[in-house]
């Protein structure tokens, strides 16, 4: 999701999917700098300094997001669901295990986010490894958290560069699996359901790349992603941070029509007052890691900042 997300003119030709191939791959470790190995968000602020954010953290911890995100790709490139994470074990010896060490892991509010990595991948059957170099920045045109959310998620959230039938069939590849291979038609019939539900536009093509799709509907595509696994809870961290009005409007409207016609239990993490209020039946106010207030509907964001506030003012030292 992009504040301003830039237009692009050109659509670069989905490439052919690979055929499934029949390894285990286990991801692990992945080491990241021990500057941003924190709860909080760390930010550059100039040559060799940075900032801790204390008031604004990851839903979990960033290192297993990196694994995560790897180890969801692998499964996409390589057609097997055989895959684990570090330190994750399969029955048997897995066929490849890779490592990846992350040497820079840098965000700049209006200018970039930048990723540089050094991986190795280690065949068991003879111990040989090979090790390349991955990097990548994307340009942050504003400064504030809501323009870094779609650099961040470029890097390691969605593989832009695939189509969004790929990444929508990514966590349940295996469901497609027909006699060693993929069942195409299937997977693209899914595909193409689930984005004319979350109203991904421009035309809801599945084979459009990600990368060509606008800050809004990439974050579709991923609410998307999760929604086809059928969950019975959902779990949202800022889901429409940095989206514009109109993406915002249908996700908020997704969300609620699915939790009303399934039973989903949707559980929504987030700053924006007003987002609170529209959505939940319930709002739990937290303070120092515990329940301070809760809040049942009708609620509004005047109520719920004003308990925010007040626990702001007790935590000020006199």
């Amino acid at each position: 999701m992009a504040a301003k997300p830039e237009s692009r003119s050109a659509t670069p030709p989905a490439a052919p999917a690979p055929a499934p191939v029949n390894v285990s791959v286990a991801v692990g470790p992945v080491s990241i700098p021990s500057i941003v190995d924190l709860p909080q968000f760390v930010v550059s602020t100039g040559p060799n300094q940075v900032r801790i954010d204390e008031y604004n953290r990851w839903a979990s911890p960033l290192q297993d997001n990196l694994s995560r995100a790897i180890a969801e790709n692998l499964v996409a490139i390589l057609g097997t669901p055989r895959v684990v994470r570090f330190p994750q074990t399969l029955a048997t010896e897995p066929d490849y295990r890779v490592a990846v060490e992350v040497r820079t892991f840098e965000s700049m509010p209006g200018k970039s986010t930048a990723l540089d990595a050094v991986w190795t991948v280690r065949r068991a059957k003879d111990g040989r490894t090979h090790t390349g170099r991955t990097s990548a920045r994307e340009t942050v045109a504003e400064g504030g958290y809501d323009a870094l959310v779609p650099a961040e998620r470029l890097r390691v959230g969605l593989m832009v560069a695939d189509s969004a039938r790929a990444n929508l069939s990514l966590p349940r590849i295996a469901a497609y699996r027909r006699r060693g291979r993929l069942h195409r038609a299937s997977e693209t019939a899914d595909a193409t359901e689930l984005l004319h539900r979350t109203k991904v536009k421009p035309d809801g093509n599945s084979e459009r790349i990600v990368a060509t799709l606008s800050g809004g509907n990439q974050q579709k595509v991923l609410l998307a992603r999760w929604l086809g696994v059928k969950p019975s809870v959902l779990l949202l961290d800022e889901p429409t941070q940095g989206v514009d009005i109109s993406a915002k409007s249908d996700v908020h409207r997704l969300l609620r029509e699915t939790a009303r016609d399934t039973g989903l239990a949707v559980i929504v993490c987030s700053t924006d007052s007003i987002e609170l209020a529209e959505l939940c039946d319930r709002v739990i106010v937290l303070c120092r890691g515990s329940i301070d207030t809760e809040l049942l509907a009708p609620v509004s964001a005047d109520d719920i900042e004003r308990h925010c506030l007040t626990n702001a003012r007790e935590e000020v030292p006199l």
